[in-house]
This record gives C-alpha cells, sequence and structure tokens, in this order.
C-alpha cells in the first residue's frame, strides 16, 4: 500500500521475535533482516539498512550457499544500497555476482534476473557508461515483456531505465513516450508501485525542463512531491529528489525567490542522509551556486561550485557528464569574477574531456542519436566567451567535428572491412535505404504526397534501425578517434597558398549560466595567419532563411523572393566572413 511509515513497526516487532525465537543466524531472521534493510534502502536511511542487508547476506551464503536466489536477492540488495550511497565499484561487483547466481538459480529469463539486470544497467547509467547500460536495459525490457507481458510493474521499470538512457543522451523524442508508457501502467498499481512512479514522474519533468516545457513540469512534479511526502515525511531523502528538479525548475524561470530555499532543503536533506563527498550532494550544491549565478552573486556560487565539480571527479573522474557541467559552470563563475586565466584553464579541461565523451558516446549510438547529443554538448562555449582564445576556439572546433565524421565513417569501414557477412549485409542495407530516402527527398515540392510522406519517415525509421545494429556490432572495436589529435598546424599546412579554411559552429551564446541562446559564428583559418572568429548572429534568424530558402528553391514561380532571401543569407553568413578576409584572400576571390 506504500504506507512505509506503518510498516516499519511491525517488520522491527517481527525481527526481535525471530531472533530471540529461532536465533540470529536463522534463516527467517534473515528474511525480516532483508525486508527491514530493503524498507530502509527505499526510505533513504541507508546507514540503518547497511548493517541490516548484510547481516542478512552473510547469513544466507552461510546456510544457503552462495548460488541460492535468495544469497542473489540479497547480493542485489546490498548492491542497489552502494548504487543510492554512490559507492559504485562496490555496486557493480555486488550486482554481477547477483546476476551469476539468479541466472543459475532460476534460469536466463525470469522476472528475477530480468530485475538483476536492469539494476546492472541503471548502475552504468548512473557511471555515465551509456554503452554497456544499452545492451543491459534492452535485455531485462525483452524478458520481461516475454514473460510478464506488457502492463505489468517490472515491464515499466524496464521501460523506464530506457527512457532514461534515451534523456542521459538528449534524444527526447524517444524518452518521451517510454516514460509515458511506463506511467500508464504505474498508475494502475497503487502502493506497490508508487515509488517507481514518483521515480518516473520526476524523471518526465526534468524532461520537459530540458525540452523548455516548463509548463508541462511543474504539476507533474508538483503531484510527485505530494505522494511523496505523504508516503515517506517531507525530510526524507525521496521528497528530496522532487524538490531538487523543483528547484531546477525555479531556476530556470529565473524565480530565484523560490529555488533558494527548496535547493537549500534538498542540500541539507543530502548531506544528512548521503553525507558530504556524495554525488547526489554535488548536484544539490551546483544548483544552488546555479541560483546565486542567477542573482550574480558569484563570490557566493563558486565555493559551491568548486566543491561540486571536487565531489564529481573524485566520484567519477573528469569525463563524466556532470564533471563536464561543473567544469563548465565553474569556468564560467571564475570568468564573471575576472579571474580569466583560470577561467581558460578550466575551458581546456572542459573541452578535453567533452570530446572524449562524446568519442565514447558515438563509439555505439546511431548518426541520428549522435547530431542529437552533439547538439547539447559545447566544448567551446567558454572560449568563444574568453577574447583571445581564437586558437584555442578552432582546435576544439576542428576536433569536434572531426569526430562526428569520424565515428559515422570508422564503423562504415569497420564494418566494410569485417569478415562476418552480416556486417556487410548490413552496410548494403543501409546504403540502398539511404539511396531510396535521398531520391524521395530531392523530389520537389508538387510530388509530395501523404504516401510520399509516410514512405519517408518509413525509411528514416529502417535506416536508423539498422545503423543501431551496425554500431553495437563494431563498438566492441573501442576505435580511437584519429580527430582528437588533430593540430591547427596539421590543417595550415593542408591549405594551398592563399586560402582560406572557413568552419562555421553553432554554439550557445551565456545569457546567464542556465539560460543560453543558440549563436552562430565562423572561424577561419589560413595558412600563415592565426584563426580568425567571426561572429554571424542568432540562430534562429539565420535558420528561419535557410528553411525559408529550402522551400523557394523547389519552386519555379518566387523567383523575386528567392533572390531577397539569398541575398539576405549572404549578408548574414558570408558577408561578415569576407569582411575579416586579408586583402590576398580577397584578391584570389575576385579572380
Amino acid at each position: 500500500m506504500g504506507e512505509y511509515r506503518k510498516a516499519e513497526p511491525l517488520y522491527l516487532r517481527v525481527l526481535a521475535i525471530r531472533r530471540k525465537v529461532l536465533g540470529p543466524e536463522s534463516l527467517d531472521t534473515a528474511f525480516s533482516l532483508n525486508d527491514l534493510g530493503v524498507l530502509y534502502t527505499d526510505m533513504g536511511r541507508y546507514s540503518e539498512a547497511e548493517p541490516l542487508l548484510k547481516q542478512a547476506l552473510a547469513v544466507r551464503e552461510k546456510v544457503l550457499g552462495s548460488e541460492h536466489r535468495d544469497t542473489a536477492t540479497s547480493l542485489n540488495n546490498v548492491g542497489l544500497l552502494y548504487l543510492n550511497l554512490g559507492e559504485y565499484s562496490k555496486a557493480e561487483t555486488l550486482m554481477q555476482e547477483a546476476r551469476k547466481a539468479i541466472e543459475k538459480a532460476l534460469g536466463p529469463e525470469s522476472p528475477d534476473t530480468a530485475n538483476t539486470i536492469n539494476n546492472l544497467g541503471f548502475l552504468y547509467l548512473e557511471m555515465g557508461d551509456y554503452s554497456k547500460a544499452e545492451s543491459l536495459i534492452q535485455h531485462a525490457l525483452q524478458i520481461n515483456q516475454k514473460i510478464l507481458g506488457p502492463r505489468q510493474l517490472g515491464t515499466a521499470t524496464s521501460l523506464y531505465t530506457l527512457a532514461l538512457r534515451y534523456l542521459n543522451l538528449k534524444d527526447y523524442a524517444k524518452a518521451e513516450p517510454l516514460f509515458q508508457q511506463a506511467l500508464e501502467i504505474e498508475k494502475m498499481a497503487p502502493g506497490s508501485g508508487d515509488q517507481l512512479l514518483t521515480s518516473t514522474l520526476n524523471a518526465l519533468a526534468n524532461l520537459y525542463i530540458q525540452m523548455e516545457a516548463y509548463t508541462k513540469a511543474e504539476p507533474i512534479l508538483k503531484q510527485a512531491l505530494d505522494i511523496q511526502n505523504k508516503i515517506f515525511g517531507p525530510d526524507s531523502p525521496a521528497s528530496a529528489i522532487s524538490v531538487s528538479y523543483l528547484a531546477v525548475l525555479y531556476l530556470y524561470l529565473e524565480d530565484f525567490a523560490k529555488a533558494e530555499p527548496l535547493c537549500q532543503q534538498a542540500l541539507d536533506i543530502w548531506q544528512k542522509s548521503l553525507g558530504l563527498d556524495h554525488p547526489v550532494t554535488a548536484l544539490s550544491l551546483c544548483n544552488l551556486a546555479a541560483v546565486y549565478v542567477g542573482m550574480r552573486e558569484y563570490p557566493k556560487a563558486e565555493p559551491l561550485m568548486q566543491q561540486a565539480f571536487r565531489i564529481n571527479q573524485q566520484n567519477f573522474g573528469a569525463e563524466h557528464p556532470r564533471t563536464v557541467l561543473y567544469l563548465d559552470n565553474l569556468g564560467y563563475i571564475k570568468f564573471q569574477l575576472g579571474r580569466i586565466e583560470e577561467a581558460k584553464d578550466l575551458a581546456h579541461l572542459k573541452a578535453k574531456a567533452e570530446l572524449t565523451l562524446v568519442s565514447k558516446v558515438f563509439s555505439f549510438t546511431t548518426e541520428q542519436q549522435r547530431l542529437a547529443y552533439a547538439n547539447e554538448f559545447d566544448p567551446y562555449d567558454l572560449f568563444v566567451l574568453l577574447k583571445g582564445s581564437d586558437v584555442e576556439l578552432a582546435t576544439a572546433i576542428l576536433r569536434y567535428k572531426g569526430a562526428v565524421l569520424d565515428s559515422v565513417v570508422e564503423d562504415r569501414l569497420v564494418a566494410e572491412a569485417s569478415k562476418d557477412l552480416d556486417d556487410r549485409k548490413l552496410i548494403e542495407q543501409l546504403q540502398s535505404t539511404r539511396q531510396q530516402l535521398g531520391g524521395l527527398l530531392l523530389q520537389t515540392a508538387h510530388e509530395e504526397s501523404t504516401e510520399t510522406n509516410n514512405r519517408i519517415e518509413e525509411l528514416e525509421k529502417q535506416a536508423e534501425d539498422t545503423e543501431a545494429k551496425l554500431t553495437q556490432k563494431v563498438s566492441h572495436l573501442g576505435q580511437a578517434r584519429r580527430s582528437l589529435h588533430v593540430t591547427i598546424e596539421d590543417v595550415q599546412s593542408a591549405l594551398p597558398k592563399n586560402t582560406a579554411l572557413v568552419e562555421y559552429l553553432r554554439y550557445w551564446h551565456y545569457i546567464t549560466l542556465r539560460q543560453r541562446e543558440p549563436y552562430f559564428a565562423a572561424i577561419v583559418l589560413f595558412p600563415k595567419r592565426p584563426p580568425a572568429f567571426v561572429p554571424l548572429g542568432k540562430a534562429q534568424e539565420i535558420e528561419t532563411l535557410v528553411r525559408r530558402y529550402q522551400t523557394l528553391v523547389r519552386r519555379s514561380s518566387e523567383d523575386e523572393e528567392l533572390s531577397r532571401n539569398l541575398s539576405a543569407i549572404y549578408s548574414s553568413v558570408w558577408e561578415p566572413i569576407e569582411h575579416a578576409l586579408p586583402q590576398e584572400n580577397k584578391a584570389a576571390l575576385g579572380s
């Protein structure tokens, strides 16, 4: 029924009786220890849960052996506890042992096996290892759908975890329907599904915040908070999750008077329940720092963001997504404080970490997912902010764009060189689908029809599915991205005399730490001169012109408007660059 506080005294009484009558090493006593430990884990009372769960595990290992299903359950529960405590290496070891034991005891396709596999996938999501997470989560979902069917909580758990994976990759179009499917199932299982329900509500609200659909997010978060306050109380770690997301929502809305006390409330709860060095504590520190940045109180923000960065780097290393986020935020704060050299150092660290992170993600995702993920990351935005960083900016752009290209090209090359007939068939299938798709996309406007549009959607889906299979087959090779090591000098040496290489970039222009607007610019490289950074203007205005061009060029009766449109595009995306060219380039261009 989800009434945890009523359950606790009953569990305590049962445990006391069993210890007295049956002794501390009875399996029934271990059963009670496990139940109470799981209850405390769900309530966020981790320090109370740990000794109970470890005692239950010790008894079960001694009496039942290491391969019994109850032992596997205990291994999984202690693993989940350590996941919540942020001790990921301990959690990984225990969960892997639990998976082996449960598969041996119950077979590869039981609901308990699926649950253990899904938990391991969730752990890898938290660790930022999306490649490992993907196959595990998909495997768990397939088992649950086959064994339990589409309307059971186990299936909802897998749908929720898979949606989180897409959310982390910024693939919102795939994440949203999965969250909605999970919610439909969870709402049909009141009580037992409440904890999963609130987690899904919070994650869906987070998705809407990232999509800037703020009016959708607020009622969802308030619904989740009401449920959590009723079950766990307002000072519980479970409630702090909704409080944190609500604070972030108000932060994005720049309602700092509402955001600040909520951030502080969540931080107090996390520090008390998880300690000062937990990754979730770091996230709360980051949120509070962001509030102070929004209020222009940079001296207050700096130590909080510095602490958040230290905690996450200590737990995950430099290439975790949140470590990169904290680096970016800290660099912006240093800039606002006028500490430019420190900001530049952080910009270098951020660019290096983000490029490596992006390259890893590109090793197992489809091209569409890579582009969506790349659109959210910006390894050069701090360099744009820091004047005099044109060389660093140009290097980051070349490496970043190269990582996108390398990831696509290398997948094809690996598959084409493979001795596996299936790999080559996938390449042929992908090429055929893309050729058909290209032909339909090049049709003129009057040839389009509902049937054509449906066929385009069908082919796009086929191409993405084929690409997903292809990337999964070659990702285990862990190919290095050559572009990560390219230098400006490498490119300059390849440029002929009196030429220039123009690289366009779409970047996020800082308004505040949490509010940024997309802009276009260009970086221009010359054979001998230093690179030049050329701002072009707001992305929305330029993209509107380009979209209008794409419509006009497919028609034959809009010549006058097309001419005006081309003139406007020229003024926006080329004229500023032409003004920045040295005389010898202009002369070569004129000839």
